[in-house]
């Protein structure tokens, strides 16, 4: 069972109103919710902006709103959940004086997360991409930290070898390996759950 199916049973309980369950589901949603904004956040805002600060404003607002949702599946949980990302994102974009930009639909043209971000045509399609990000995101929470700072700065902010080497101290021959070796690993870890 994948991370995106444990979700099920902390829905359903929080729509019931255990508040013991909410505090589960957003624990759960947390990773997800830490990878949308990353994805989503440029270079630019990233340096306005701080991702964790990001993530708990959302949860937040997950939180409070939670007794409006009104969707009773995960695909529809994930789905709320990207919206509430996005809202936050741009929200924040328009206070720290980031332009007219519509910063929530901005998408990576390339990348790991390009096709996870893509918009597709069809709820369905929408509800896999989720489900797809989700269980990407609870892998990369597993990985030792070493190994998901060199994803996240190659991958969803698209730094250069040379880049990633200059702010972790090592050199690029180092950080090449660590990023082969982190991406075996994150395989690892999808393909245990499924």
């Amino acid at each position: 069972m994948n991370d995106a199916h444990q979700l099920a049973p902390f829905l359903r309980q929080s729509r019931q109103g255990d508040a013991k369950a909410l505090d589960g589901l957003l624990q759960k949603l947390r990773p997800y919710v830490r990878l949308l904004l990353r994805a989503r956040l440029t270079p630019e805002l990233g340096r306005r902006l701080d991702a964790s600060d990001l993530v708990q404003e959302t949860l937040l607002r997950i939180c409070r709103g939670f007794e409006h949702f009104a969707g009773e599946s995960v695909p529809q949980l994930l789905a709320w959940v990207g919206k509430i990302a996005s809202h936050v994102l741009a929200s924040s974009a328009r206070h720290h004086g980031a332009g007219r930009r519509d910063v929530a639909q901005e998408r990576p043209g390339s990348g790991l997360l390009a096709r996870l971000l893509s918009v597709e045509r069809t709820p369905e399609e929408r509800a896999v991409r989720d489900e797809e990000a989700a269980r990407l995101a609870a892998a990369l929470e597993r990985l030792p930290i070493r190994y998901r700072e060199v994803i996240e700065a190659r991958f969803f902010e698209q730094m250069p070898f040379a880049d990633v080497a200059r702010q972790t101290g090592k050199s690029v021959g180092a950080v090449r390996v660590l990023c082969v070796r982190a991406i075996a690993r994150l395989r690892q870890e999808l393909e245990a759950e499924s």
